[in-house]
């Protein structure tokens, strides 16, 4: 999840009239104001949605004080908000909106939030929860957003639904309502709420909101080097869109399939009694070293047993360095485990480790955070 608002009021915004045409400009400490958007200023983007105008009306429900402001003369008004904002569920609509919104209030390009975006309007939420997770509202102008990926999780997953909460960013003169804006989108019952991405300067925040640390580090492993102690000899290595000719766990033959669309490294390690799945996300560590984060497993333990055709499969595809969420060293493995890189956070029944599907981080390229410990 990222969090950007800064510190700010709440309830007030400066509207300059300069020639007769009024623009929200910036108030010292607040941050922009944002404009009432009317139909006639809408504009046409990726998803149908809208943008922001260049030109705006005045809002209704405003006081108006006015008092000279420079030396030409022209006024300015500072009109303090009257609206009361609302949370709601982001619809389709509010699509190319949020694309520019995160731009501009994470730093992220506009490619990757619309690509994220485009595979959550692309799948299905289970039954009865947020599709995309809501927005902060007021005055029918969006000011706060928080994504959520609700995922239906194999059977014998606890819980059986898990929600990654995600991108969140509240502009800053709404901040004083960030933390109940935040508590709406943690409001289901038995569903396990993940966190793994927060920067460090975030995670205060979502402890008080009752998140706990359930991956303390990441595990690093060489491929290369695992494969000189192979294990799992065996094994027959399947791509994942196939259906094995073995037993294998309801629910996982969809997970490997949706998770191969996306991109990732997805195979089974086939036994004679069963098969056994893996999801592997490519990326580069240090900016150079290509490497692979494990998204999948049904066990750690389960990378250890088959070292030996995961590292040739994976050699083979050029992935030098291979990541699992961990909180110490990995029996069997070969490599280091660093503390307090990347720690992953969950509010409810914690998930096991090695479990990182249907979340953010397979929707598009890597990201790196110039705060994660590395």
């Amino acid at each position: 999840m990222d969090f950007a608002a800064t510190s700010g009021g709440l309830g007030e915004c400066m509207v300059e009239v300069v020639d007769g045409t009024r623009r929200g400009v910036d108030a010292p400490g607040r941050g922009p104001w944002l404009p009432h958007l009317s139909s006639d200023d809408r504009e046409v983007g990726v998803f149908g949605a809208v943008a922001l105008p260049h030109t705006i009306d005045r809002p209704s429900g405003f006081s108006q004080d006015l008092e000279p402001s420079n030396e030409r003369g022209d006024a300015r008004m500072i009109e303090p908000e009257r609206g009361r904002p609302r949370a709601r569920q982001i619809k389709d609509t509010d699509l190319d909106f949020l694309v520019q919104f995160f731009v501009r209030g994470l730093g992220h390009n506009e490619a990757y939030f619309t690509r994220v975006l485009r595979e959550l309007k692309n799948r299905d939420a289970p039954d009865g929860y947020p599709k995309y997770g809501y927005v902060l509202e007021c005055d029918g102008v969006i000011v706060g957003a928080v994504l959520q990926i609700f995922a239906q999780m194999p059977p014998g997953s606890v819980p059986a639904v898990r929600c990654h909460v995600t991108s969140w960013h509240v502009e800053p003169q709404f901040r004083p309502l960030a933390a109940l804006f935040f508590r709406k989108a943690l409001t289901f019952p038995n569903v396990t709420y993940i966190n793994v991405s927060a920067p460090s300067r975030t995670r205060p925040i979502i402890f008080m909101q009752g998140f706990e640390t359930y991956s303390h580090g990441q595990f690093y492993s060489l491929p290369l080097i695992s494969g000189l102690f192979p294990r799992g000899g065996g094994a027959q290595i399947l791509p994942g869109d196939r259906v094995p000719d073995a037993a294998v766990e309801p629910g996982d033959c969809e997970l490997l399939s949706y998770h191969a669309k996306l991109g990732c490294i997805a195979l089974w390690c086939v036994t004679e009694e069963r098969a056994y799945p893996f999801v592997f996300h490519t990326r580069l560590f240090r900016g150079f070293f290509p490497g692979a984060q494990l998204i999948y497993c049904r066990d750690v333990g389960d990378v250890a047993r088959f070292s030996g055709p995961l590292a040739l499969y994976l050699t083979a595809r050029g992935i030098v360095v291979l990541r699992i969420d961990a909180n110490g060293p990995i029996p069997g493995l070969a490599g280091v485990f660093r503390l307090g890189t990347e720690p992953r956070h969950c509010r409810g029944p914690a998930p096991r480790l090695g479990d990182l599907a249907y979340t953010q981080l397979v929707l598009g390229p890597f990201l790196q955070k110039k705060d994660w410990v590395r």
